[in-house]
């Protein structure tokens, strides 16, 4: 039962850390061509970590809720990643990406995943 207390509520410990995030991005200037695609990728994270933990608040039984609220989290956590490895391919050694498809992915991705944690929700 404590793990799933943790599971209830722990949740919460990421409601400064997103906070904080989101003020600085609001409050930061006009990215970059080259930073939009980190910025897109930061966004759809928020969007669909938030959605996740709140669908966590919201089960109250066996339901495909369960399902959708881990898709939501976990694709939350994936979209940061994807982000993170925007930011590190170049510094590896890799090209640079094209800036115009690496800015749509996670508007596919993240738009796909949301309509998916919905339908499912």
């Amino acid at each position: 039962m404590a793990f799933t207390r943790v599971m209830e509520y722990g949740g919460l410990t990421a409601v400064p850390l997103g906070l904080a995030v989101a003020w600085s991005w609001l409050s930061a200037k006009k990215a970059a061509p080259a930073q939009r695609a980190l910025r897109a990728a930061l966004a759809w994270s928020i969007v669909l970590f938030a959605t996740g933990g709140v669908m966590g608040f919201l089960i109250a039984g066996v339901s495909v809720l369960i399902p959708a609220h881990y898709h939501g989290s976990i694709v939350g956590v994936t979209l940061a990643f994807m982000g993170l490895t925007y930011l590190l391919l170049p510094r590896l050694g890799f090209r640079p990406l094209a800036a115009r498809l690496a800015h749509i992915q996670p508007y596919v991705y993240g738009g796909g995943q949301l309509l998916h944690i919905l339908g499912l929700a």
